[in-house]
């Protein structure tokens, strides 16, 4: 599975242009321009389908107009047979495409020409329109079917006291209505690198597929939320939280933070926590050992499966790494890259079986490595995978670390 991602990977970087009309054989050679660079199409994150017979990505085409901005969905065969074919050809920008059960549906969020922001749409593969499937206020992102393909799980803006679609459906209309724009802050942060932040906090909804029933906020009147530090992971795209339904679709796993109003003299550490889909109280389930992202379960349901940065005192820059426990006792925690000299990057199940694929970042290249469930003696025994050879970290640029006392490389 691992050579037939990287070569679908190359195929839709080629075939569809991405790396610009300098690599076409007839263009005349000249120097590469800042617009050779930034309006080249960039593919983002893969998303195989189930059956292992598919790859998606969004394919971004940037523009120095930000009103000129889009992405698009592309497909194409996992074993390379074929050339990318664009899904989708809308206006504005369409992302983080995610399969149904079955592979034969594609949920997406996407601001296409009805939406004041961006909603989540689904597309059947056998033929149609994409269909909107949300109409959440403060918009959704992030899909994820459930393991019964009945209902979405999606990450939305909530505005505070909201514990409904409909709560926050009128504090949005109140929010347009009012006649100043002048924002008070009272917390820690106010901005995020180039965007002012407000009041809006993220939260997990789930939308079932009816075409009826409105979307259940999950941590609607939790603690969690109420917590003064509650946020996800800010990022240029804004507040995201990281989540996956567990196994049996009866709950979802998700990374949050509760001390972001610390961040100015602290660090700010996201921990995995668990929300039951019927409604309660939010489980934490890790301590503060590091910074959590990206949960994910193997294909077989028995193992939890997470990005973490470990705690330091010693070095400002940590490597993420990837962990397992046993689900759902959580017992057996083992650090299944401890070995790997890059940092964990993308990570998503193999498709057909329970094992897990990791792509370890370095400077220029993408290495796959793999995580077997087969090789639960290992991992319950708490040894790590081996780590890649010599021959193949030849092209690495050894990791800079810092030191938090000096500052210096050591």
């Amino acid at each position: 599975m691992i050579p037939s991602v990287v070569r679908a990977l190359a195929i839709l970087w080629l075939l569809t242009d991405v790396a610009g009309p300098a690599l076409a054989g007839d263009a005349p050679r000249r120097a590469i321009t800042h617009e050779d660079v930034w309006l080249s199409l960039r593919p983002g994150a893969l998303a195989a389908s189930p059956d292992g017979r598919w790859i998606v990505a969004s394919v971004a085409e940037p523009a120095y107009d930000e009103e000129q901005k889009r992405s698009d969905l592309w497909i194409v065969p996992a074993d390379g047979s074929a050339k990318p074919r664009r899904l989708t050809s809308g206006k504005g920008s369409e992302g983080d495409p995610a399969w149904s059960p079955d592979s034969a549906r594609i949920a997406f969020s996407a601001k296409r020409e009805d939406d004041d922001i961006a909603q989540v749409y689904v597309l059947d593969l056998g033929g149609g329109e994409a269909q909107r499937v949300t109409d959440w206020p403060g918009g959704a992102k992030s899909p994820r079917f459930s393991p019964d393909g009945r209902s979405i799980l999606f990450t939305g803006m909530s505005y505070p006291g909201a514990l409904t679609e409909e709560d926050n459906r009128k504090a949005s209309a109140d929010r347009k209505a009012r006649k100043y724009n002048v924002r008070a802050y009272d917390s820690f942060p106010i901005r995020h690198w180039d965007r002012w932040l407000d009041e809006l906090r993220p939260t997990l909804a789930v939308q079932p597929l009816d075409g009826a029933s409105p979307a259940r906020d999950l941590l609607a009147d939790t603690a969690l939320r109420r917590e003064r530090g509650y946020g996800g992971r800010l990022g240029n795209e804004g507040d995201a939280l990281d989540a996956t339904w567990t196994p049996d679709g009866r709950g979802v796993v998700f990374a949050a933070t509760t001390n972001r109003d610390l961040g100015a003299r602290a660090e700010v550490q996201l921990s995995l926590w668990l929300v039951s889909v019927e409604g309660g109280a939010a489980r934490r389930l890790t301590s503060d050992e590091g910074d959590y992202s990206a949960p994910e379960f193997t294909r077989d349901g028995s193992t939890l499966l997470a990005k973490v940065q470990p705690n330091s005192k010693r070095w400002v820059y940590v490597a993420d790494r990837l962990v397992r426990w046993s689900w759902p006792s959580l017992e057996g925690r083992a650090v299944i890259t401890e070995g790997f000299a890059e940092s964990v990057g993308h990570t998503s199940r193999r498709p057909t079986t329970a094992a897990c694929s990791s792509s370890p970042s370095r400077r220029g290249t993408i290495a796959c490595s793999r995580c077997r469930s087969r090789a639960a003696s290992r991992w319950s025994s708490g040894r790590s995978p081996r780590a890649p050879t010599r021959a193949s970290r030849s092209a690495a640029v050894p990791r800079r670390r810092h030191s938090r006392r000096s500052g210096r490389v050591p």
